[in-house]
């Protein structure tokens, strides 16, 4: 049995328990500001973040279908894979947002010679992937239980990476500033192959939608936007340009041939849009957003982090991506967790 072959066998058995437990929860553990929950509607299983002190929040972060484990069926993870555009059999890979970690299972098994690296802030996301979601790691898919911005910038003497896939949300769309400045894509670019790119789930949801695209673009010389028409956009920066057609058209049916899609991969790759092409009125107006300035209306949605029923490890990370340890953060005047 060749690699390949045992690895989705190893991974239906993981969820072949699931199977027979009846629709429902299941998986409720408070983590933070928020409940991470999983739910099993008929084949599908489903992971949220429910926002604790916001009433009908809930968004759906991870999608499985238990009869078919590596098919994507979230639109963001589809499109994700038009990275690999820019480097067909990268070498190494990170994503920060594990969510059910059903794409870093699927670049798994379709690459199994490179290297991924997965970083995940929430722990309790990780057990939620872990038991519901068949998520595991080995020597090449690796789990760092940090904040993503601080790894990247502590593990600046690795070699760089071909693809970066950022997907790091609250219940609300909250996105950590840290992740949104230009400082923080002049890091991605420096830990970027020269031909990498960077790909970022960007929900507009609130405000600062165009503010963060103006950062990406004040660094990055290549940014395509591709419209999901739903809550989100994805944003692809590089050093690298796209190929242009009929070269992307043959790229793509090579790219969603060889990992064997189910969904309209050679659609989405018609609809990258060079940024000076895409419809976004208010763009050119846009300010950067900086480290040293974030606009203070930035932090309104972000969900309540400083009570004492917040319950987060003081020397984890805080969740407002900061990068500082949550008792130095705002943990300062919450009461210890005790996890």
């Amino acid at each position: 049995m060749d690699w390949q072959t045992q690895y989705l066998a190893d991974l239906e058995a993981r969820l072949a328990p699931l199977r027979a437990l009846p629709d429902g929860t299941l998986f409720f553990e408070q983590s933070g500001p928020q409940y991470v929950t999983v739910t099993k509607e008929d084949d599908n299983v489903l992971l949220w973040l429910l926002d604790r002190y916001a009433d009908g929040s809930g968004v759906i972060q991870s999608e499985l279908t238990l009869a078919d484990p590596l098919n994507l069926v979230d639109p963001y993870t589809q499109a994700a894979l038009l990275g690999l555009l820019w480097s067909p059999r990268p070498r190494r890979i990170y994503t920060t947002g594990l969510g059910g970690g059903c794409l870093a299972t699927a670049l798994h098994y379709h690459l199994p010679a490179t290297q991924i690296d997965c970083i995940e802030i929430d722990p309790v996301v990780v057990s939620a992937a872990a038991q519901c979601f068949g998520f595991r790691t080995d020597d090449r898919l690796r789990l760092g239980l940090a904040d993503g911005r601080a790894w990247l910038a502590q593990t600046a003497d690795a070699p760089p990476y071909d693809l970066l896939i950022f997907d790091a949300f609250l219940d609300n769309g909250y996105a950590p500033y840290a992740m949104a400045t230009r400082e923080f894509a002049e890091l991605c670019a420096q830990r970027l192959a020269p031909d990498g790119v960077m790909v970022v789930n960007l929900l507009y949801l609130g405000n600062f939608y165009l503010e963060r695209i103006r950062s990406l673009a004040a660094v990055f010389e290549h940014v395509y936007l591709l419209r999901m028409g739903e809550d989100n956009d994805l944003v692809f920066a590089s050093h690298a340009p796209l190929m242009e057609e009929p070269a992307r058209h043959a790229a793509a049916e090579a790219l969603a041939a060889r990992l064997d899609v189910r969904f309209p991969l050679v659609t989405r790759a018609a609809m990258l849009t060079p940024l000076d092409a895409a419809d976004l009125p208010g763009l050119d107006a846009a300010a950067e957003l900086t480290d040293d300035a974030p606009p203070a209306a930035y932090f309104d949605g972000m969900p309540h982090l400083d009570g004492d029923d917040v319950h987060w490890p003081a020397e984890h990370p805080c969740l407002c991506g900061s990068g500082r340890p949550y008792a130095l953060c705002h943990g300062q005047q919450a009461a210890p967790a005790t996890n």
